[in-house]
C-alpha cells in the first residue's frame, strides 16, 4: 500500500514480474540463498504470484537495474524503459546495484529532478 500511495517510485533492480522462468529460480537459489533460506525452496515465487502489479507511472517513477541482473528483471526494467519510463542500467553490475555509487547518483540526481 505504501508504494502504490507515494508521490515517487524508485525501483532499485525490483522484481516487477509475478512468475519468473527456471534459469532465474536456479540463479536466486544458487547466488542468493546465503541471503533468505526458505524452509522449502520456491516460496518466495509462490508469494510473488500474488502480489498486486506494479503502480508506476512515467512521471513519478525511476528504475534502476543492473546490465547483468537476473534475465527477468533485466527485460521486464527493458520492457518499461523501452515503453518510455525512465529507467538507468548500470553496466558491469551484477543484481546488488544498492550500495553502488552509481545507483545513488542515478536516484540523487532524479530526487534533485522531481523536487526542484
Amino acid at each position: 500500500m505504501f508504494a502504490n500511495s507515494a508521490d515517487y517510485k524508485v525501483g532499485i533492480s525490483p522484481a516487477l514480474g509475478r512468475e519468473f522462468r527456471l534459469e532465474t529460480r536456479e540463479k536466486l537459489r544458487d547466488r542468493r540463498y546465503y541471503r533468505v533460506r526458505e524452509p522449502v525452496f520456491g516460496t518466495l515465487f509462490e508469494l510473488m504470484v500474488n502480489l498486486p502489479s506494479e503502480n508506476f507511472e512515467k512521471e513519478n517513477s525511476l528504475i534502476v537495474h543492473a546490465s547483468g541482473d537476473m534475465p527477468d528483471i533485466l527485460a521486464r526494467c527493458r520492457e518499461l524503459e523501452s515503453k518510455g519510463f525512465p529507467a538507468v542500467e548500470i553496466e558491469g553490475a551484477l543484481h546488488d546495484i544498492y550500495t553502488l555509487e552509481a545507483t545513488f547518483e542515478a536516484v540523487a540526481g532524479k530526487l534533485k529532478e522531481w523536487l526542484k
